[in-house]
């Protein structure tokens, strides 16, 4: 991944024909993104930078975007990252039953594989991997139900979408 992907990340968020994303499912989908950036005790700069995209691509879905095309300010990122702030002293068990929480809140398969591919792309975001981390994807796997293959599917799928686009030269 490019030291810009993080400027792609909407990238994994789809564009048309994906159902409505009410409040509680957007709430369910940010929450998740903020335990993946936060979970090992550091927020790199890339780290915000693409929790920033996911959150105004997830307001699109949800339509709300009040900012002018989807954009969060400052003092908003802020506020989400506070809300979620305890994920890294969460032990294992704890991790788990809060992550299993917010699964029971997306209640569609096409939510929840939106989530694994969010936080799957955002661990990516600041070019390293944390023990916490690894234990985060693992619990959201058991979470959400996926099994290795779709797992594998999911994964593809955002390193493709954070690929740069290949432009045909005339």
């Amino acid at each position: 991944m490019s030291e810009a992907a993080y400027l792609k990340m909407d990238r994994i968020l789809p564009t048309a024909g994906f159902g409505p994303v009410d409040t509680t499912a957007a709430d369910a989908l940010i929450a998740i993104a903020c335990i993946t950036i936060s979970i090992d005790g550091e927020i790199a700069a890339e780290e915000r930078d693409a929790f920033r995209a996911i959150v105004s691509g997830v307001r699109r879905l949800q339509g709300e975007s009040s900012l002018g095309a989807g954009e969060s300010s400052d003092a908003d990122i802020d506020a989400l990252l506070e809300r979620h702030a305890g994920a890294v002293s969460l032990s294992k068990v704890e991790l788990a039953q809060k992550v299993a929480e917010l699964a029971g809140l997306l209640d569609r398969n096409d939510l929840r594989e939106l989530a694994y591919k969010i936080a799957f792309a955002l661990s990516l975001s600041d070019f390293e991997t944390a023990e916490r981390e690894l234990e985060l994807d693992a619990v959201l796997v058991s979470s959400f139900g996926f099994d290795r293959p779709r797992v594998d599917a999911l994964t593809s799928e955002v390193y493709a979408s954070l690929e740069p686009s290949k432009e045909v030269s005339a």
